[in-house]
């Protein structure tokens, strides 16, 4: 079974409209930091892939993220 060190409870996909500016990893890194400590950030076309140090980091994100992208869960 799946404990509070699974990978997948700790990732979440990123996203952006297609009219939206792209935000470079720079930007994401520094916006995701705000809502916990990330262990890992893959940017690629329309979207990002995060993972926090912490399930707690992530549930913060989906939590208390208010802005112009899109977190989803895996």
């Amino acid at each position: 079974s799946c404990t509070g060190s699974c990978a997948d409870n700790r990732r979440r996909k990123v996203t952006w409209s297609s009219e939206a500016a792209v935000p470079t990893k720079d930007q994401l890194r520094m916006v995701l930091d705000a809502f916990g400590k990330v262990q890992e950030l893959d940017l690629k076309e329309g979207s990002a892939t995060v993972l926090f140090y912490g399930e707690a980091d992530a549930k913060n994100l989906d939590e208390n993220y208010r802005g112009p992208w899109h977190v989803n869960k895996f």
